[in-house]
């Protein structure tokens, strides 16, 4: 296991995987590496680097940062569940007028069934059948759009 430790940063890299957080270490240290078997520990204080096989630092700062990630993923774990809850909440408040407001929605959008409507009162205007002037507009401008942009 390779471990870096920056505490400048508050920042622990275990296996390449880097994490910042909050930890206890002699604030003299500037820097700390460590290869599996050896490490050297880099002060900023003037005193020549050291080198150490003593893995005991080391361990209890990998602790502490193994402590941190799972710290993060119960956090993360229990933000989810909080959107999960919050979402069944939701879906479990809906009424019945929310569920045929979003089937219609899905089914048989607006848009859709204006065009069918403007259809119809169009045949009946084809037919013969006199239309109110506003609604008359209405059709014009529809078979205008329709027109100006037709199907592909």
């Amino acid at each position: 296991m390779k471990v870096s430790i920056i505490p400048s940063d508050k920042t622990i890299i275990v296996d390449g995987q880097s994490l910042t957080f909050d930890y206890d270490i002699d604030p003299t240290i500037h820097a700390l590496q460590w290869d599996g078997d050896s490490g050297e520990i880099e002060y900023n204080d003037g005193i020549a680097n050291e080198q150490f096989t003593d893995s005991t630092l080391v361990d209890s700062l990998v602790s502490a940062y193994e402590d941190e990630v799972e710290r993060l993923e119960a956090e993360a774990q229990a933000t989810a569940q909080a959107v999960i809850d919050e979402a069944e909440a939701l879906e479990a408040a809906k009424t019945y007028a929310d569920h045929r407001r979003a089937r219609y929605d899905d089914e048989l959008p607006m848009g859709d069934q204006f065009d069918a409507i403007l259809k119809a009162f169009n045949q009946f205007r084809l037919d013969g059948q006199d239309l109110p002037a506003d609604l008359d507009g209405v059709i014009g401008i529809w078979l205008g759009i329709k027109s100006a942009i037709p199907k592909e």
